[in-house]
Formats: structure tokens, sequence, C-alpha cells
């Protein structure tokens, strides 16, 4: 089942969820037009006191000394700030200092995140695990990008629940699909995540292999918990 929609309109309004009668919205570029005029039927619909279709952003992240990154969206966060600035006479007190050391200090969980999983495997050795939460074709391509640049690098030593609408595809459908984008591809299905996971560092080799849970934020959350469960509080963004 396509929770959000099997199409751009029905998906959009799905995620204009979070507009809110009588508040204000700023809407980045979308790359498809069905996506602005949902977007703006809903936001009319809903109420909100002043809508902002961003066109061009007079914010920079270069101002601020910052590169844009995988994790960092350059083009949705400009916007973002140059028409906060515009909107809310409030927030012109906050400096680029602050929207750096802002940026600096934020954690994006299940998104391009390393984790250490050596305690899930009971092993002594440190086992990192890239979690990402990539569910769409968008986010799927951000993902290869990073994982491509990973591997282009020298890699060195140097250490749903409660959503019971969310319903779960069978998994030989989900390798029928990936077969018919990719021939010879070495897959297996397992019972859970515990033993996916247990599999896949068997025979792991660092210096040439990066090991990926992607595909939904569901099972990024299950890690989540696993890792909690097991008294491991602390997880960081590299």
């Amino acid at each position: 089942m396509n929770f959000l929609g099997n199409n751009i309109e029905s998906i959009s309004k799905e995620k204009a969820g979070i507009m809110k009668t009588g508040c204000k919205v700023v809407i980045a570029p979308q790359i498809e037009q069905m996506a602005d005029i949902a977007l703006k039927k809903c936001s009319e619909d809903i109420g909100c006191s002043h809508v902002v279709f961003a066109k061009s952003a007079t914010w920079k992240l270069e101002m601020v000394g910052l590169a844009p990154t995988e994790l960092l969206d350059k083009t949705h966060f400009e916007f973002f700030l140059s028409h906060l600035k515009n909107t809310e006479p409030k927030f012109f007190i906050i400096t680029n200092d602050y929207i750096k050391d802002g940026i600096a200090c934020a954690q994006w969980s299940g998104k391009l995140q390393w984790i250490d999983i050596s305690k899930i495997l009971k092993l002594s050795k440190t086992s990192q695990l890239l979690a990402d939460g990539a569910h769409n074709p968008s986010a799927a391509k951000v993902l290869r990008n990073y994982v491509d640049k990973q591997l282009s690098k020298e890699i060195t030593k140097d250490y749903v629940e409660g959503m019971p609408w969310v319903k779960y595809y069978d998994p030989q459908v989900i390798l029928d699909c990936a077969n018919s984008l990719e021939s010879n591809i070495n897959s297996k299905v397992v019972e859970n995540l515990s033993e996916a996971l247990r599999q896949a560092f068997a025979n792991y080799d660092e210096q040439y292999r990066i090991i990926v849970l992607c595909g939904s934020l569901y099972l990024v959350s299950d890690l989540f918990r696993m890792l909690q469960w097991l008294g491991v509080s602390k997880l960081t963004n590299k």
C-alpha cells in the first residue's frame, strides 16, 4: 500500500499536512508542476495566512562559509532562510554565525548515518552500518551518490510498530523488482533485521565494502529501537 499516494498530486496533498490554518508557509520550487498546483490548493483550503512560492533565494550557504552536502540540501535550505527572514521580522536578529553553529549541531537521524552495531552482532570489533531512510527515487539517488563518493575514497582502518496502516511487500516481489532493474543480484530473504545484519557482516571486509540499510524509514526505526534496547543512546551523523 502506498500510504502517501501513488501519484505526484496525492503525495503532495499528504506532504501538505504540515500546513496549519492561520500560519505562514514557504513552498520551495517543485520539479513537477502538478505538485505546485496541489500545494497551492491545499494552502487555500487549509487557510494559511501567508503563502510564498519561492522563486529565488537571497541568502546563500556560502555567506557563512558552508558548503552544500548530501545532508544539507542547498536549494531548499537557502529558500527557507531567505523567506523566513523576509516574512518574520523577529528573525532578523539571527546572525549568520548563529545559523552556522545551528547547522553544525543539527542531527538527522536515519539520514546518511553511520552507526556502530557491534552490540547487536555481539562482536567486540566496531561494525559500521550506513543507515538511511531513502524510500523514493530522488532520495535513492542522493544515497547512491554518497555511497559512490565513499567507495571512491581510500577507506582507512580508523575506526512499524504502532502503525497498522503500513503493510509490507512480499520479499519475493521486492527481489523480482530489483532483478528487473539489475541482473545477477546476490540476494537473500531472512526472517528479521537482526538476522539480516548478522549475515551481512558475516563476510564483511571494511576495506572494500559498505553495508547500507535503506528503503524504509520504519526499517531504520527498527534499528534504532534495537540499539536503544541494548543501551546505545548516542547516535550522530559523521
